[in-house]
């Protein structure tokens, strides 16, 4: 991760192609990443975040709030998440199955 953009890299039995596995991601000031179930990847910045689905290599979803994001956590019914506000606001968003 750098401050204009996040690669994505995983082990092939071909060459890396660093071009294909960058992530198209509007996030600014991404502060957090999380893993999410069904190969989705949660970037979280101050203010805004999106769900990117690393299979489809699009976003699927995006969120944002007012107040300064400081958490973003899985969630236990394993299709949600959950983003925590400065002012101790919980909001739980559901993951979309598919793109």
């Amino acid at each position: 991760m750098t401050d204009k953009r996040i690669t994505y890299l995983r082990p092939t039995i071909n060459a890396l192609d660093e071009g294909k596995m960058m992530l198209r991601s509007q996030v600014k000031e991404v502060g957090q990443l999380r893993f999410l179930v069904g190969r989705k990847l949660l970037i979280s910045g101050n203010y805004s975040g999106e769900i990117y689905d690393l299979k489809y290599h699009q976003v699927i979803k995006r969120y944002s709030s007012n107040t300064p994001i400081i958490g973003v956590s899985a969630w236990a019914s394993r299709r949600s998440f959950a983003v925590i506000e400065a002012n101790g606001i919980i909001k739980i968003y559901d993951i979309p199955l598919n793109p």
